[in-house]
């Protein structure tokens, strides 16, 4: 699984992804459904749009590459999947060094 916010690959500790280059962990219940929507694909992430430009590079933690953004909805355009879900819990709530 790749980080989000660098594509860097993540590990794991204690329950929990890692990015190295950032310094950053996400919370267990966080790295859970990332590999539910983007590992083991048994879940899809929440399809929903913002209703503001969200900005900056993202990265789909399943293929690693670029998304775009469009229409309020930031998507990979390798796989389709979404990852308006998670934006904000990495936003607010996992710092990650540049």
């Amino acid at each position: 699984m790749f980080c989000p916010k660098c594509n860097d690959v993540l590990t794991k500790k204690n329950e929990e992804a890692f990015c190295l280059r950032g310094e950053m962990y996400l919370s267990q219940h966080f790295t859970r459904r990332l590999e539910e929507c983007y590992v083991a694909k048994t879940e899809r992430p929440r399809e929903f749009t913002f209703s503001f430009q969200v900005g900056g590079e993202w990265f789909c933690p399943s293929c690693g590459i670029r998304t775009v953004e469009e229409n309020g909805v930031v998507r990979c355009p390798e796989c389709g999947l979404s990852i308006n879900e998670f934006i904000h819990e990495l936003v607010e709530r996992s710092p990650h060094k540049r």
